[in-house]
């Protein structure tokens, strides 16, 4: 059985509620599969609702994975994702929604396992192979819906008035589609839905060294300062051949919280093991600017410090105001730092097996929760690259064709 590593992490960043929720886990179904698995779930409702459909979905598709009898891993996926959209539009009637984007890898299949996915709205899925990265899944806009089933071309979805709508959510219907697609092919410069899906229920046999990696949008928003999104394509590649998978994830989260995005952040992280990964040190990849705040924060703290030794028998006043000052180094701190998440009974019942399906109509949901395709609808070009329609040569190159009618 392949042995692989994983860690999930969660953040509030600048927002009131933190609303993402991030998991992983072994599991062993009923039917007798080993299925490592990774899942992050973006809420959107405000208050409690966004975290508690997050938390829902989570934690119904972990339960229903567990409890399957299938030995079909995509209709595992499938079937799960249905369930928990189910259980949250049975509890919160569309007051809660989430995203969900959910890695599977069958452990007893190959010698580094095989990997499948699943998701529904605008979550990302990204292997990372051979120092090049290359994203699995699509966000499901309505313009990307058309292209990608060929009613439309990039240059006529990219004019749509409410071609950044999404169309698939979880617990916004009774009913959702979920797409197990592999939109990324070796030699090819355009996967559609039918192929994709196709691609997708056959899976990818892991390579040594590879990493993937599941994350909520909040880490690719453009960051307004910079134009680039609030984590780099270089942080990625560079932690990816860590050899300590919560050392990386825990990198990746303070980069991105060291500039402060505007929405939660989220990721679940799988490391498959290769004699060519090693430490790579936290914060090396950030930018001058931001080692020198982080040296100067350091610095602060340390003279806080000593200056509390020195004043021990000070006044009771004056050791509140150190204790305010304290204090407010310490949520600077905070800002180059990343929260730990926690850990995840349901009967799975019978639904139909998965089947591609016709470009949904467009479901309008919380403004905070509109996909957004980079190239398509964003004025600024981020550095990572995501187009996956016009770049075969970073998006293609990576997947192993295996023989997939």
């Amino acid at each position: 059985m392949a042995q692989l590593t994983a860690f999930s992490d969660r953040d509030i960043a600048t927002r009131e509620y933190l609303e993402d929720y991030a998991d992983n886990a072994v599991i062993k179904t009923a039917s007798g599969l080993n299925l490592q698995v990774l899942i992050v779930c973006d809420g959107a409702g405000g208050s409690e609702a966004g975290e508690r459909a997050a938390r829902l979905t989570t934690r119904t598709i972990m339960e229903y994975i567990e409890l399957s009898p299938e030995s079909d891993v995509p209709k595992i996926l499938v079937h799960s994702v249905e369930r928990a959209n189910k259980i949250v539009y049975s509890e919160l009637r569309g007051k809660g929604t989430s995203t969900a984007a959910v890695v599977a890898v069958n452990l007893d299949d190959g010698p580094q396992g095989r990997l499948f996915v699943a998701s529904v709205g605008n979550s990302r899925i990204f292997l990372m192979r051979a120092g090049q990265i290359v994203r699995l899944n699509i966000d499901h806009t309505l313009a990307n819906e058309y292209v990608y089933a060929g009613q439309m071309s990039v240059e006529e979805a990219a004019k749509m008035k409410n071609g950044d709508y999404s169309t698939r959510m979880i617990g916004v219907d009774s009913e959702v589609q979920v797409d197990i697609g592999f939109y990324a092919e070796r030699g090819k410069s355009f996967v559609n839905t039918n192929r994709a899906f196709r691609i997708g229920q056959a899976g990818m046999l892991l390579k040594e060294g590879d990493t993937i990696l599941a994350a909520s949008d909040g880490l690719f928003e453009v960051n307004p300062e910079d134009h680039q999104p609030f984590l780099h394509q270089n942080e990625l590649l560079l932690h990816a051949m860590d050899d300590d998978v919560e050392r990386a994830g825990r990198a990746l989260m303070k980069y991105a919280a060291a500039r402060r995005p505007e929405d939660n952040t989220s990721l679940s992280m799988l490391f498959v093991p290769s004699r060519n990964r090693k430490m790579v040190r936290v914060g090396a990849g950030l930018s001058n600017q931001q080692k020198t705040g982080l040296g100067l924060t350091f610095t602060v703290v340390m003279v806080v410090l000593i200056l509390a030794g020195l004043r021990l028998i000070s006044s009771e006043s004056e050791r509140n105001v150190f204790h305010a000052t304290e204090t407010a180094i310490v949520q600077v701190v905070l800002q180059l730092s990343a929260t730990v998440t926690p850990t995840p009974s349901i009967t799975p019942t019978a639904s139909p097996s998965p089947t591609s399906t016709a470009t949904a109509a467009p479901t309008f949901i919380a403004a905070n929760q509109i996909g957004f395709q980079y190239f398509l609808n964003l004025p600024s070009n981020p550095v990572l690259p995501q187009k996956l329609y016009t770049s075969p040569e970073i998006n293609y190159l990576l997947i192993q064709g295996e023989n997939v009618n």
